[in-house]
């Protein structure tokens, strides 16, 4: 059963049962629980299909070095191991056994499916990985960033056909000192799908964390992110997208955190909601006491095309450092009817006069995507989905959407300006 607006009361009193809570005291009255149904889908395997999907990946020129579904297990790269639960050793289960007092976070490491563990050795390093589900598929990916290294792992996400599915993914990331770790995820589930998403750090000194995930798919999308620069001068950044039509739900929690001295949180968060879907943007900063000399920016602005579409953005903060520099913002609001009016008066009709709109305004995020693929795939999502289309395979090959310059951080506040 998924959540209607006006039924909001008679959803959460049919889940108690199952205690769909959001379990931060911060967002207690702001969260989509997740329909009890989920607890009920199995592995299943689908060899046929999972491999005709992976051919038309393929032949639409998305290629991967490592892809999991329930049936295959690929992998062409030497330093990377694909593994099963009982496969693992005492580190790689200590990796796993995260802190998240969150209950999408412990049903997926609690029923995962597939691991795969990433340690490379060169000084540069790009891994693609691809996941496909048409059951059930939890998996984890550990990646350690050597000293000195830098790590691009870029993931994608799909479904097959319209069958009801869960999709978890849960990211470790262990970035060594002066090492850059770049993760992206695209996720294009289907309608009937369920994705729980979570990411979690171990920072060295003057490492980078970049995470950028792009959220289209699934009838309800759980993400919790617990990230915190915990490396002296290390830095953690974050670049979220979500569009949702029809009656989907996301609800997205980051969570960032100063651990040490001169350390960098930004938290930018982008999102689009239209018939009667809804989005839930949270983000939480903290820096505590004896960390002088942070940065921590949260950025959240979202779209709303529909008088029955909704979006909550909440970003706090808490400050327990006064030697710091911190600030949030948050604005929601439907597309401007001057801009349109604009573009209308000079021949472009309606359709395309918001789209053009809405490129402009995911643009400013993919500016932040690095990894130039990655930002042609959810561009081409991305396209897809404001011309009404689901799930449908993307096409790296074309450049759909209008990439702006790259939304500016703290230094950028009116407070900070020079």
């Amino acid at each position: 059963m998924l959540y209607e607006p006006g039924k909001r009361q008679a959803y959460e009193e049919g889940s108690k049962i199952s205690v769909r809570q959001e379990s931060s005291e911060l967002y207690k009255k702001h969260y989509f629980p997740l329909p009890a149904e989920m607890e009920h889908i199995k592995p299943k395997r689908m060899l046929k299909q999972e491999q005709e999907m992976l051919d038309r990946l393929k032949q639409a020129g998305i290629d991967f070095d490592v892809f999991v579904s329930n049936g295959l297990s690929i992998s062409s790269l030497p330093y990377v191991d694909i593994k099963i639960p009982g496969e693992l050793n005492e580190q790689e289960k200590s990796a796993l056994q995260a802190g998240i007092d969150d209950y999408g976070t412990r049903f997926l490491l609690a029923n995962l499916d597939k691991i795969i563990v990433i340690k490379a050795k060169s000084p540069a390093s790009r891994i693609r990985i691809g996941a496909i589900t048409g059951s059930r598929l939890n998996i984890a990916v550990i990646t350690t960033a050597p000293e000195g290294s830098q790590i691009t792992v870029t993931e994608y996400f799909g479904t097959i056909g319209e069958i009801d599915s869960q999709l978890g993914i849960a990211n470790i990331i262990h970035a060594e000192r002066n090492a850059r770790a770049s993760l992206y995820q695209i996720h294009n589930e289907g309608k009937n799908s369920i994705v729980l998403s979570s990411a979690s750090d171990a920072m060295g000194e003057n490492s980078t964390l970049s995470l950028n995930s792009m959220y289209g798919g699934g009838s309800i999308t759980h993400a919790r992110n617990f990230l915190v620069a915990s490396g002296p001068a290390s830095t953690v950044e974050i670049n979220d997208l979500a569009f949702g039509s029809g009656m989907q739900k996301f609800d997205i929690l980051d969570h960032v955190e100063n651990g040490s001295y001169n350390t960098k949180v930004e938290s930018r968060s982008k999102a689009v909601v239209s018939d009667f879907s809804a989005c839930i943007l949270k983000a939480f900063a903290r820096i505590p006491h004896g960390v002088p000399n942070a940065r921590s920016y949260v950025y959240q602005r979202g779209i709303s095309m529909s008088k029955d579409a909704h979006i909550d953005a909440l970003p706090d903060m808490s400050i327990d450092e006064s030697a710091v520099r911190a600030t949030h913002s948050s604005a929601v609001s439907p597309i401007d009817a001057d801009e349109i009016f604009y573009l209308m008066a000079r021949g472009i009709e309606r359709g395309k006069a918001r789209k053009i709109i809405l490129n402009s305004f995911f643009g400013e995020i993919l500016a932040r995507f690095g990894d130039l693929e990655m930002q042609r795939i959810a561009s081409s999502i991305l396209d897809n989905r404001i011309e009404g289309i689901f799930s449908a395979l993307p096409n790296p090959n074309a450049e759909f959407m209008h990439v702006d310059a790259a939304v500016e951080g703290i230094e950028s506040h009116y407070k900070y300006r020079k």
